[in-house]
C-alpha cells in the first residue's frame, strides 16, 4: 500500500519540557559554556527572566519532529532561526506542516515548515526537506508513513 503526501498535512507535535539538568547536560554535550544556559543568577544578570533554552536544542526538537513523522526518510536539508527566547521550566511543542511535495525519478522531496511554540508564542522556526523513495505522482511506500 502506498500513500500520497499532501501539502498542508500537519506533523504530530512533540512535547518538550526542558529542566535545569537537561540544559546543563546539553551544554556539556555541545561544549557550550555560556552560563545563561545553566546558571540562573548569571542569566538574570544578563537580563533574562530565567535560564535560557539553547537555540540548537530547539533545532534538535524540530529535526526530531520531522524524523518521528517519517522514520526512514532521508534528511536532505535543514535550517532554523530563533525568533524569541525560551526559558527553563516552560512547556514547548515542536511540529510543522508540509508546504511542498516534489516528485522526481524514484524519490519524493517533501518540504516542511517547522516551529517550536511555548507559552509566549513561537520561539524557533525552521524548514526541512525530507526525501522519500517514491513515484512520479508523489506517493511513498507505506513503510515510510508520513
Amino acid at each position: 500500500m502506498e500513500q500520497q503526501v499532501q501539502i498542508g498535512a500537519e506533523l504530530p507535535s512533540i512535547a518538550k519540557a526542558p529542566n535545569e539538568v537537561s540544559l546543563f547536560l546539553f551544554s556539556a554535550a555541545t561544549w557550550n559554556s555560556h552560563r545563561i544556559h545553566y546558571d540562573r543568577e548569571y542569566a538574570h544578570a544578563e537580563g533574562h527572566k530565567d535560564i535560557v533554552v539553547h537555540g540548537s536544542l530547539q533545532a534538535n526538537w524540530l529535526v526530531e519532529a520531522m524524523l518521528s513523522w517519517a522514520p526512514g526518510a532521508l534528511l536532505r536539508s535543514f535550517s532554523f532561526r530563533n525568533v524569541a527566547p525560551a526559558f527553563v521550566g516552560e512547556s514547548f511543542t515542536a511540529g510543522g506542516h508540509v508546504t511542498d511535495v516534489r516528485p522526481g525519478t524514484g524519490a519524493v522531496d517533501v518540504t516542511i515548515d517547522l516551529r517550536v511554540e511555548g507559552p509566549s508564542g513561537i520561539t524557533t522556526v525552521g524548514r526541512g526537506v525530507l526525501r522519500f523513495p517514491g513515484t512520479a505522482d508523489g506517493t511513498v511506500p507505506e513503510g515510510l508513513d508520513p
